[in-house]
């Protein structure tokens, strides 16, 4: 259970990054005026690396089903269980700092700080980074608008 897990947490952290560097590529050819069809070559490496990244979520998924058949395969067996003495838990009797008083009793807290951190740079740099790299002029495709195509009869 324990490899299945970890197979599964790096293919979605893997798949996670695939899908920011898909969509922060995207938003800069977008904001850049480069067409889907012009884009669609740039994104091939963010594809091969999301798909890797999927096939590990996939090979996790099925270590997880093999492991859940395998739990209900072998539990239509009894189970003995042989008898054993538990020994008591003993405390440590040293004093806790104060600082580790605060901090096992801000974890939710801590939680929703990381994550609007985190919300915020990603904002930041889907939002932000274009204009900070860009020198606002439009793509080599671009052109002015004829009349026609400004009286919204596109050309003729």
């Amino acid at each position: 259970m324990n490899f299945d897990f970890w197979l599964m947490a790096v293919g979605f952290i893997f798949f996670f990054i695939a899908m920011t560097g898909t969509g922060l590529q995207q938003n800069s050819n977008w904001y850049t005026h480069i067409n889907v069809v012009e884009t669609l070559p740039t994104l091939k490496i963010w594809f091969v690396f999301r798909a890797m990244a999927g096939g590990l979520v996939v090979v996790s998924a099925f270590i997880f089903a093999y492991n859940i058949f395998m739990t209900l395969w072998f539990s239509r067996k009894p189970y003995s269980e042989e008898e054993h003495v538990v020994e008591a838990v003993r405390f440590s009797e040293l004093p806790q700092s104060a600082f580790q008083l605060r901090s096992q009793r801000s974890g939710l807290a801590m939680i929703i700080v990381g994550g609007v951190s985190l919300f915020i740079i990603m904002s930041i740099m889907v939002i932000g980074m274009p204009y900070m790299f860009n020198d606002n002029t439009p793509g080599p495709l671009a052109h002015p608008l004829t009349d026609p195509e400004q009286r919204g009869h596109g050309t003729v």
